[in-house]
């Protein structure tokens, strides 16, 4: 199987190359990927950098040149609930646009692919069903946490995770989030925590994989 990995930011994309045999490296025009084997599996890996525009475009770009099975969007986001601790790994169920107006894009909530979404939750009763809110500032108030929850009824949030499931269903490509709680909206936190979250996301990852198959998707 193919396997495409879009995420965001050079720490959890060295924790997620560490687990690559035959690492290699592939220019396409501006953008950087890297390409390896995993259990069997081929494995296609970007850095999209922070906010939904680079996310989206990364996405496409893995899609149109390297034709994965499947796309996951690995890596840390900020929780909106005191049960949600750091380094606890949230399967994202659905995602959600919370900086775009609903009608001028459509919708702005979009569902990750079942059959991998309850596959990953199956593995490991630790993990927890996530409802992500995606945009493209950080969610640092009190103030704003509180709306997102009661107009979204969301548990976490991040800065891409909507836009390469938006993506991957414009180009009808099954996809999962695949989160690790690294704050709970405080920046300070956030630095402290977010290279421990970021191995930690991985290793979920990976276990993952090693036991998917295409029977999956079937």
């Amino acid at each position: 199987m193919k396997i495409g990995f879009v995420i965001a930011c050079d720490e959890e994309i060295e924790a997620h190359l560490k687990y690559f045999e035959k690492l290699k490296t592939i220019q396409v025009e501006n953008m950087t990927f890297y390409k390896g084997k995993y259990a069997k599996h081929t494995i296609f890996l970007c850095k999209s950098g922070p906010c939904e525009i680079n996310a989206g475009v990364f996405t496409q770009a893995m899609i149109s040149h390297f034709k994965p099975d499947i796309i996951i969007n690995s890596g840390t986001c900020g929780s909106f609930e005191e049960k949600c601790k750091v380094c606890d790994t949230l399967i994202v169920d659905n995602a959600t646009f919370w900086d775009i107006k609903k009608g001028f894009i459509g919708e702005i909530t979009y569902s990750c692919d079942e059959k991998l979404k309850d596959f990953a939750l199956s593995l490991d009763k630790k993990l927890k069903p996530g409802k992500l809110v995606t945009g493209n500032s950080f969610v640092g108030t009190a103030a704003l946490k509180k709306k997102l929850i009661k107009d979204f009824g969301a548990n976490c949030c991040d800065m891409e995770g909507v836009a390469v499931v938006y993506t991957c269903q414009k180009n009808n490509v099954p996809c999962f989030l695949i989160k690790c709680i690294s704050d709970s909206g405080n920046e300070e936190e956030f630095d402290k925590n977010f290279k421990k979250a970021s191995a930690k996301v991985a290793k979920v990852t990976f276990n993952c994989i090693e036991k998917l198959t295409r029977k999956v998707l079937r």
